[in-house]
Formats: C-alpha cells, sequence, structure tokens
C-alpha cells in the first residue's frame, strides 16, 4: 500500500511542477503549481525512505 502512495504522490507531485513550468499561467498560480508538486515529491521522496 505504502509503494502505491509513493508512486502515486511522487507522479502527481511531478506532473504538477512539469505543468507549472509549461503553462503560461498567472505568477501566482504557477508557485502554487511548483508548491504543491514540490511537497508531494518530498512526502514520496520520504515514503520512500522508510
Amino acid at each position: 500500500m505504502g509503494f502505491w502512495i509513493m508512486l502515486l504522490s511522487g507522479l502527481i507531485g511531478l506532473g504538477l511542477v512539469i505543468f507549472g513550468v509549461e503553462k503560461e499561467l498567472p505568477k501566482g498560480q504557477k508557485i502554487a503549481f511548483w508548491l504543491i508538486g514540490a511537497a508531494l515529491l518530498v512526502f514520496a521522496v520520504a515514503l520512500a525512505l522508510m
């Protein structure tokens, strides 16, 4: 179960970061996508290290 949560959160986080980079968004939305994506990536790494 933990593996799937780690995998999904990592993929979603990476997708949000890439989406924030590629799309022409207002600066506030771009920062929000980066922060949420980075938080999910950190969560996935933390699960992987447990």
